[in-house]
């Protein structure tokens, strides 16, 4: 598709800036007769008018491709009336109050979101976003880990990023200019959602509650990039109720949270890859729904896990065709610890009779070891014995 960008021939003598450089001068048009219209913002009088003083309206012509919009911006990078080129340095008074990381770009507004999209000096394809509200205190390795998880999914790269009085600004090398104006807004509208979601530290409770309450707005992409935890446990796939060892698998991740000191949840249909030494969520993969599985899973912990866990949640959600499961598990009372699981897989084996401890610390799950679980007995015995001779005594009395 040809795009080209129609100037408006005019005669500049004695006319002002604003009066020279309209909006007119820098509209595109594309093949069909669509023409994209820059939208002023304001009209300067102290300096030429360039490209960046507009914002270009794409809005319901999102289906557009970078490679057909390029060319355009390519040319607007040096625009000209008539025979004229434009100097775009004249609107600032020194080189060094001019930004040339970009040598062309235009703002974009889709229906969506507002973003800009150029090419900088050697040629690379770039976005430019501001996400306003994200804290300036933030430290720089805090922010990359954030967005990371899904600047691997995108493709997307950083080029650079920086707090700049509302927020973040980030720039972005696009992996490629098939992309559509419309991958770009989605592309910015989970940036703004990831990179507000804090890298969970031990007990983070707000990041607990931030991505229990993104997945169950049906927003599985947006954990992405964020590692596994004390209290959180992310699976690709559900469990295999079929056989032996899914169904004590099952009960044993709920009995891990259930034994530690403030619960958390399992989240399935989220991929986790080995990233400096923790299990970090890289991509969705989610699950074929079936509305039978959450009672399916409830009835294998209450059968498995003594005593019964209290508070016990089981969702499905759905996420288009496919669905994500969470299954949340609140913090238990100390008395009714430790949480034991009927059954245990010895050497990748299911053993059916044998009864197991486990529980989570950090994002690893480990056995309650023999001495603790006797130290746990011996305890409770002497409160009984305890009890009972307190009971004697009154009765005697």
């Amino acid at each position: 598709m040809d795009v080209v960008v129609l100037a408006a021939p005019c005669h500049h003598q004695g006319m002002s800036g604003a009066e020279l450089y309209s909006a007119s001068t820098f509209r595109l048009k594309v093949a069909n007769d669509l023409e994209i219209r820059p939208i002023i913002h304001f009209e300067p009088e102290e300096y030429q008018v360039s490209p960046e003083d507009f914002v270009y309206d794409f809005r319901g012509a999102e289906w557009l491709k970078l490679c057909e919009i390029m060319p355009a911006i390519r040319e607007l990078g040096t625009p000209r009336i008539g025979g004229e080129s434009l100097n775009r340095f004249s609107r600032f008074a020194t080189p060094e109050e001019y930004s040339d990381a970009l040598v062309a770009s235009i703002a974009v507004e889709t229906s969506a979101q507002l973003f800009r999209v150029g090419e900088d000096v050697i040629g690379r394809i770039v976005l430019e976003y501001l996400i306003y509200g994200l804290t300036e205190s933030m430290e720089d390795e805090e922010f990359e880990f954030r967005i990371a998880g899904m600047l691997d999914r995108w493709g997307f790269s950083i080029l650079s990023h920086l707090p700049a009085g509302e927020g973040w600004s980030v720039a972005l090398h696009i992996p490629g200019d098939y992309l559509t104006l419309a991958d770009l807004s989605r592309f910015v509208d989970e940036l703004c959602t990831v990179a507000f979601i804090p890298v969970p530290v031990g007990g983070d409770l707000r990041s607990r509650q931030i991505a229990r309450g993104l997945l169950l707005a049906g927003r599985p992409e947006a954990l992405v990039g964020m590692a596994e935890c004390a209290w959180m446990d992310a699976k690709s796939q559900g469990y295999d109720l079929d056989s032996e060892i899914g169904r004590i698998e099952l009960a044993r991740d709920v009995a891990r949270f259930a034994n530690s000191e403030a619960g958390g949840f399992v989240a399935l249909g989220l991929r986790t890859r080995r990233r400096g030494g923790r299990d970090v969520i890289v991509k969705t993969s989610l699950l074929e729904p079936d509305d039978r599985t959450p009672e399916r899973y409830r009835s294998v912990i209450d059968a498995r896990v003594y005593p019964a866990v209290r508070g016990l949640f089981i969702e499905q959600i759905l996420v288009g065709d496919r669905a994500a499961i969470i299954i949340d598990v609140p913090s238990q009372a100390e008395h009714d610890k430790p949480f034991l699981v009927h059954g245990a897989i010895v050497e990748g084996r299911a053993e059916g009779s044998f009864i197991s401890i486990v529980r989570r610390r950090g994002e690893e799950s480990i056995n309650i070891a023999p001495a603790a679980i006797h130290a746990m007995l011996v305890s409770g015995r002497r409160a009984l014995e305890g009890s009972a001779a307190e009971t004697g005594s009154t009765l005697e009395r």
